[in-house]
């Protein structure tokens, strides 16, 4: 940079400009890329939706304090922010899925079915 600072102080001559249009394409693509990069390596997960313990247990068609519990057995995917439990709906998904079972939003599982996850 300091280098085309040093040319822009004189008159140009046709390799000057020649050079800053190359050192600008260079950095544009630089720059393309390193977003390019970021935008990539982010985790999908940042930037999915959660739900807490309420929505979690309507989706699952359990009781709230049943979530709790298969949550505090590891048995339910789950994440700790502090004191707060979070969800991915997605994965919740998964989970009923790969338990042989099917969601059926609002409709309470009974207990047997719940103590078989």
């Amino acid at each position: 940079m300091k280098h085309i600072q040093h040319i822009l102080n004189r008159t140009l001559t046709v390799e000057d400009l020649s050079f800053i249009v190359q050192n600008l394409s260079d950095r544009i693509t630089c720059l393309e890329s390193a977003n390019t990069s970021q935008s990539q390596s982010r985790e999908p997960e940042s930037f999915r939706r959660t739900i807490g313990p309420d929505e979690a247990a309507r989706m699952l068609g359990l009781s709230r304090s049943r979530v709790y519990v298969l949550s505090g057995q590891g048995r339910l995917p789950v994440h700790k922010v502090g004191h707060r439990l979070l969800f991915f709906p997605d994965d919740l998904e998964h989970f009923i899925r790969s338990n042989g079972r099917t969601l059926n939003p609002g409709k309470m599982m009974s207990q047997k079915k719940a103590d078989a996850l």
